[in-house]
């Protein structure tokens, strides 16, 4: 497959053939509804299944709002963000 934009004119892009698929696919148990979706959503499903990468997610966003709670000079804007970005582990 050839792109044909400006940027990466002339380079071939991987895609995943569908042997690739069915090999991702193995590793993980989807059901019924799952397997009906589309590749984008379960693409995303896969991703979402992934529990060492959540969990990496999650330390680095505690790490994160750890050191906005350390941070005394911002006051209620610091303890917000620290809030907003502990909300936003999976």
């Amino acid at each position: 497959m050839r792109i044909i934009n400006k940027e990466n004119q002339g380079k071939e892009m991987r895609t995943h053939t569908p042997e690739d698929v069915k090999k991702i696919e193995s590793n993980y148990a989807l059901n019924v509804w799952e397997r009906a979706l589309g590749w984008r959503k379960r693409q995303m499903i896969m991703k979402q299944l992934d529990p060492v990468t959540n969990q990496i997610r999650n330390n680095v966003l505690e790490e994160v709002a750890k050191e906005f709670d350390q941070m005394q000079n911002g006051g209620d804007t610091t303890a917000s963000f620290a809030a907003y970005v502990r909300g936003m582990k999976k």
